[in-house]
């Protein structure tokens, strides 16, 4: 579903990014794989990012971010594997009393027009040139 890009929602996606980068440096964000960690260092992430797929299980690493976590940012796709996987580690972060933010992924990639993390900066970079943004 295509929306027309408009300067109110630019800036509301860049007040978006600017949160995300802000709360970022405090809580770590979880991503599925290497190409959004990669889209989301792009878009100037400097924080934490931890990769749901790594060689342990999910519940391993689930136990892992709860051992050394107290919040989280959950930043998965939002096609059917990113949601199942999504739903899984918040249930089990939150279970375990990790606190889970998972609605400035889906603001963000609702506002770029993408279901998929790794074309967050892609979408960021071309929206800015329309806004001849830096």
């Amino acid at each position: 579903m295509k929306k027309p890009m408009d300067l109110r929602r630019f800036e509301y996606i860049i007040e978006k990014v600017e949160k995300l980068k802000d709360l970022s440096l405090d809580a770590p964000i979880i991503v599925e794989g290497k190409k959004d960690e990669q889209a989301l260092r792009e878009v100037g992430i400097d924080g934490d990012i931890l990769r749901v797929h790594t060689s342990a299980s999910l519940m391993e690493f689930c136990d892992s971010v709860a051992a050394s976590y107290k919040e989280v940012i959950l930043f998965t796709d939002l096609d059917s594997a990113g949601k199942k996987i999504g739903k899984v580690v918040k249930k089990y972060l939150t279970d375990k009393g990790v606190k889970v933010n998972d609605n400035i992924a889906r603001k963000l990639m609702y506002a770029l027009d993408t279901t998929e993390t790794e074309n967050v900066s892609k979408r960021l970079e071309n929206t800015c040139k329309k806004f001849s943004y830096p």
